[in-house]
């Protein structure tokens, strides 16, 4: 934890000083006074001050309801403006811290959405590269697959066609012998006629 920049006695100091003065010891008054400071710590460490001390209404009846001269009147006034001009100071400081985390987030939040989107177009490239090449192989495979449809289709018609020659072959081989039979007998019984 850092360590803080000026102690409560000191502070405390500082607002004493400014009331002393005249002067409304405000966060940002005190703050100038020290030279710098964190203006919230600053004004916790007063503000506790103030309660513990019961003068928080005898600071305001002195610096506010106690007359002025025309020159502390002045000077009070420019101090009053120096208090600001570090209050001004102090939340530009704030502000530009803030812009410049705004600025980073903005900056992340870009890279991310580009990376994001470059991301996404690749991976839908990806895909598509992937879906054309399964659907090649895919075709592929249904014309090899065609093919032999083909030849196991002619291989059959063929084996049908080769069984029915058989079967006629066989029916004439059949015939033949019954011709050849009946020629036999014929012969044998017209030799038999013959010899008688």
């Amino acid at each position: 934890m850092r360590k803080a920049a000026h102690s409560e006695e000191q502070i405390i100091e500082a607002g004493k000083a400014l009331a002393a003065e005249g002067r409304e010891p405000n966060a940002n008054a005190i703050r100038h006074q020290l030279g710098g400071g964190n203006a919230v710590r600053i004004r916790k460490v007063w503000e506790a001050f103030l309660v513990e001390s019961g003068a928080h209404d005898e600071g305001q009846e002195t610096t506010e309801s106690k007359p002025l001269s025309d020159d502390r009147q002045i000077y009070r006034d420019v101090r009053h403006a120096e208090g600001l001009g570090a209050r001004w100071d102090w939340l530009d400081e704030d502000f530009g811290d803030l812009s410049q985390t705004l600025l980073v987030e903005k900056f992340a939040k870009s890279v991310m959405s580009a990376f994001e989107s470059k991301f996404s177009e690749s991976l839908r490239e990806l895909m598509l590269a992937q879906k054309d090449q399964y659907e090649k192989e895919i075709d592929s495979l249904k014309r090899a697959l065609e093919s032999e449809e083909r030849e196991t289709e002619g291989a059959y018609h063929g084996n049908r066609i080769l069984s029915k020659r058989l079967d006629d072959a066989r029916e004439a081989e059949a015939t033949a012998e019954k011709k050849l039979k009946a020629a036999l007998a014929e012969i044998k019984k017209l030799k038999a006629e013959l010899s008688s």
